[in-house]
């Protein structure tokens, strides 16, 4: 097992309209490479500074209405919905934890947790996505098992999904993500599994 946290892809993406929010949200907050970071002087050379008090400010804004979106869905989404392993509430999830990795609200883990093992950590509609042709939209969940991974080092958590990673990769098939979201459910899992 390759217990190096580094060759992990920590990316945030979302789908789904709940979790359109989030890739707004996220887009925004995350965006430390942004023109708001660089000013410029009067011969317009850009200079460097530091956050000003007005982008903590935003920050924390942002934070705030990343968790009411996250708190809205859970309050009330339905037990359909959160009985769901599918790409849609797959996707939510990753909202989820981006949220708790901001704020270390425990809450947030916890439901993250509750969700995954209630699908004991596998893909899912396993094991019929092992021989699924659109089996990156049962892949996606596995990106919220390697999070919580990485915060609890419990190889239980990733088992079934390096054996699916694996018979995919090793299978002669090779058409199966035809479609650019496919690219989004699947390939989060594989960053995040990586050599492990």
């Amino acid at each position: 097992m390759h217990s190096d946290p580094r060759c992990l892809c920590h990316q945030r993406r979302h789908s789904t309209p709940m979790t359109l929010l989030f890739l707004l949200i996220i887009a925004n907050s995350l965006g430390t490479a942004s023109p708001a970071h660089v000013r410029l002087d009067n011969n317009g050379i850009g200079m460097k500074h530091t956050k000003r008090q007005s982008e903590t400010a935003s920050e924390d804004i942002i934070i705030g209405q990343m968790r009411q979106a996250v708190d809205y869905f859970i309050e009330h989404e339905s037990s359909e919905q959160r009985d769901d392993c599918g790409w849609e509430h797959a996707a939510f999830m990753q909202g989820v934890m981006a949220v708790y990795n901001l704020t270390q609200d425990q809450k947030y883990k916890d439901y993250a947790l509750t969700w995954a093992q209630n699908h004991q950590f596998e893909t899912c509609d396993y094991p019929d996505t092992l021989k699924k042709y659109a089996a990156a939209n049962y892949e996606s969940c596995v990106q919220t098992y390697a999070e919580l991974y990485l915060l609890d080092h419990n190889d239980t958590y990733i088992a079934n999904s390096r054996d699916v990673l694996a018979v995919q990769v090793n299978r002669s098939q090779v058409d199966d993500w035809w479609w650019v979201d496919a690219y989004f459910m699947a390939m989060g899992a594989f960053s995040r599994i990586g050599e492990w």
